[in-house]
């Protein structure tokens, strides 16, 4: 491995691990009285970026990994989309995008 394999892996390693700590972090976070759907959607959705962020460290450090790519992409950008859409406090996308405006009256010429 050449010295900019050995960085660009350890620029990929650190990033990779500190989200794998906060997904952690965030899944111990959720009580086990709040079983609505979506405390469920974000656990899942918390559990598919660890699953990601683990096969990508792992990839580093192990030699049967090249299959991963596939579905370590699948894990991480369905558990980002699911623990983005869950989470507290946030507003719907929909109304982020349109920054809740009111909608627009036709204007009518005089």
């Amino acid at each position: 491995m050449t010295v900019l394999g050995i960085i660009f892996g350890i620029f990929c390693i650190v990033p990779a691990t500190a989200i794998l700590f906060t997904a952690a972090a965030r899944l111990n976070d959720i009580r086990k009285n709040q079983k609505s759907k979506r405390w469920w959607i974000r656990r899942f959705g918390l559990m598919l970026i660890s699953v990601s962020m683990m096969m990508l460290i792992s990839s580093y450090f192990t030699t049967g990994t090249p299959y991963w790519s596939q579905i370590m992409r699948l894990c991480g950008l369905w558990g980002f989309a699911l623990t983005w859409i869950t989470t507290p406090g946030m507003p719907p996308w929909w109304g982020w995008i349109s920054r809740n405006d009111p909608p627009i009256e036709a204007e009518t010429d005089r």
